[in-house]
């Protein structure tokens, strides 16, 4: 069986090395731009979903503008 790491575990190995590295000016950089890239990643996400519920809505406005329009052209004909 093989051990799986929990969040927990992999947290305090990325404060350990960072803590490790802090004096290393490559580290820095390295982890600086790690953390970039995993916001950039955050970021695109965050906008896909954003634009789904920007699309969701505007559709589902626009269908309750339609049964509004039918269901008002249907009473006054009436």
């Amino acid at each position: 069986m093989t051990w799986k790491p929990t969040d927990r575990d992999l947290a305090r190995l990325v404060r350990r090395a960072e803590r490790e590295a802090a004096d290393d000016p490559t580290a820095t950089d390295l982890h600086r731009r790690l953390r970039d890239r995993d916001n950039l990643e955050l970021d695109h996400d965050h906008r896909a979903r954003s634009d789904r519920s920007a699309i969701l809505g505007a559709l589902a406005g626009l269908l309750l503008l339609v049964v509004f329009v039918i269901g008002s052209l249907l009473t006054h004909h009436r």
